[in-house]
């Protein structure tokens, strides 16, 4: 399944499925603008595992549901340079309180250690000077134990929080498909947003030398060209006003004053490890799970998304082409991805996942 999707708040896309050829009529943007959402309480908890605290927030009266089967967990992680608020908030508000996404789903947001809203804690000393993707994915195993939900622990129980889903951005989706690859894993779908499939390639290692070097570990912030840096990764020219190296706009003073308020040492130790992944080809090609992939078109890894689609199993992946925009869609244009996530949760509760 293959969908390209313009900026164009309505327009008709033709989806290829099997041997059917269906006409369906995207869902104008305008119609789901942000609603005022009821007064809700969330938790932060602190969540131990092998290579120190995690946090995860959630919303209680969604958890509740959750227990007891009403609502799928989500797990959510987020791009380098930004946390579970910042790239995430703009998009389920878009989504609204009675959308699907919502109404079905309690999203348990996770934050890269030390990246959360006032941490105090830089990288736990368990990591051993070195953090990795895969010790991030390593450590969702150990929030899935917390909340029950792996493989393992469902057999023990009433296996109604058996099925998993999670939607991840860049570094995040990277973090979330070694994580569904594991044995225990719960994982039933996911939503990829410019996913890595590949290792670094030169430019972007030249770029991460330099980039250390404006980003010591020394430094009480983030410095004004190492910002600018992260929101080219993040953002294409078009959301940033980034053309002539101005980063302007709106999106990109924001998430630069953001980017400045966080721990430099986490920001520093996630930005290394995204810069050291493995190629995870093998893991794209051995994934069962029902994936959507959603490739923004000015992200620096458009290509590797492109690669993991070609090697996923067809019968269970979607991709979908993002045009003029980078990699955080959540961020940039979050209306464009609801379309797609319509389709796709179509397409599970169809096969009977929610």
């Amino acid at each position: 399944l293959q969908l390209k999707t313009p900026r164009s708040t309505s327009s008709r896309l033709t989806i290829l499925m099997s041997h059917r050829v269906v006409d369906v009529d995207l869902i104008a943007s305008s119609q789901y603008s942000p609603s005022k959402r009821d007064e809700t309480t969330t938790t932060t908890a602190q969540i131990s595992t092998r290579y120190g605290n995690l946090s995860v927030t959630y919303d209680d009266a969604h958890h509740a549901d959750a227990r007891i089967g009403k609502r799928k967990p989500l797990i959510t992680y987020h791009d380098c340079g930004t946390n579970h608020r910042t790239c995430f908030s703009s998009f389920f508000a878009c989504a609204g309180p009675k959308s699907e996404l919502c109404a079905k789903f309690c999203a348990y947001h996770v934050d890269a250690p030390g990246s959360q809203d006032g941490s105090v804690e830089g990288v736990p000393e368990e990591f051993e000077g070195e953090m990795t993707l895969d010790k991030l994915a390593q450590q969702l195993e150990d929030v899935s134990d917390f909340f029950g939900w792996t493989k393992r622990n469902a057999a023990m129980t009433n296996g109604s929080n058996a099925e998993v889903f999670g939607i991840g951005v860049g570094s995040g989706a990277t973090v979330l498909s070694i994580y569904a690859n594991r044995f225990a894993n719960p994982i039933a779908g996911m939503i990829l947003v410019s996913p890595m499939s590949r290792q670094a390639n030169y430019m972007e290692w030249m770029y991460a030398k330099w980039f250390r070097l404006k980003c010591a570990r020394g430094r009480k912030r983030v410095s004004e060209s190492g910002a600018n840096h992260l929101l080219g990764r993040l953002f294409s020219k078009y959301g940033t006003d980034g053309f002539a190296g101005k980063f302007s706009s709106d999106l990109a003073l924001t998430t630069k004053n953001e980017m400045q308020n966080m721990r430099v040492d986490a920001l520093l130790a996630y930005y290394e490890a995204t810069v050291n992944r493995l190629d995870n080809t093998h893991i794209a090609n051995s994934l069962k799970c029902r994936t959507l992939i959603l490739a923004g078109s000015e992200s620096p890894w458009y290509n590797d998304s492109l690669h993991m689609n070609s090697v996923m199993d067809k019968m269970v992946t979607s991709w979908v082409d993002m045009e003029k925009v980078g990699a955080a869609v959540t961020m940039e244009h979050p209306s464009a991805m609801l379309s797609p996530v319509h389709l796709w949760l179509q397409g599970l509760k169809a096969d009977g996942y929610i």
